[in-house]
């Protein structure tokens, strides 16, 4: 299966790095997110413009460190007022990738992935990277209020004055009540 021209740029050498410890390789580059695969679980929640790459794959002893930073934009409705909100987030990476036969495999290591062939493949890496960091439910600003559910006057803005306080008429006979907590 080859790999399409546009992510040639997020396949690393193995062979190469590991015959030189220390040895170390830049990946700086932009993607688009579409050709990476990134496809948002979130509905109207989509990745924006080019997704920035800039990560350095160094050679260790017994493995392959890969550290550095995702830059990438997302667009979404937000989800008190709806109205569109668009953020820019930095992601760092620290990845590690080992041979098959390698301990860290047997035991589960987090950040760690087995190097299949030659190459180590970074885009699987980027595109789950991505789309873990789109919200699930937006939000404009913390201080956003929303809609009144009633007139659907912008309250962020504008006050209504309706009552929005909802109330279950079977507890009304429990509205006069007063407790006496002098005890």
């Amino acid at each position: 299966m080859g790999v399409p021209p546009a992510l040639r740029p997020l396949l690393v050498n193995a062979v190469e790095l590991r015959r030189q410890p220390g040895a170390s390789r830049q990946v700086a580059t932009a993607i688009d997110p579409e050709e990476l695969g990134c496809e948002s679980p979130v509905p109207g929640v989509r990745l924006s413009g080019q997704v920035g790459i800039d990560l350095t794959a160094t050679s260790g002893a017994d493995d392959i460190g890969v550290t550095g930073s995702i830059t990438l934009t997302w667009i979404g409705p937000c989800r008190r007022c709806l109205s569109e909100v668009e953020r820019t987030v930095d992601v760092e990476i620290a990845e590690r990738f080992v041979s098959p036969g390698h301990p860290a495999v047997d035991e589960r290591a987090d950040g760690t992935t087995v190097i299949e062939g030659d190459q180590i493949d970074l885009a699987p890496i980027i595109r789950d990277v991505a789309v873990l960091e789109l919200p699930a439910a937006p939000l404009c600003r913390e201080e956003c209020r929303g809609w009144c559910p009633q007139c659907g006057a912008e309250l962020s803005t504008d006050s209504c004055g309706c009552e929005t306080e909802r109330r279950d008429p079977r507890w009304a006979a429990l509205d006069g009540v007063v407790l006496d907590d002098s005890d």
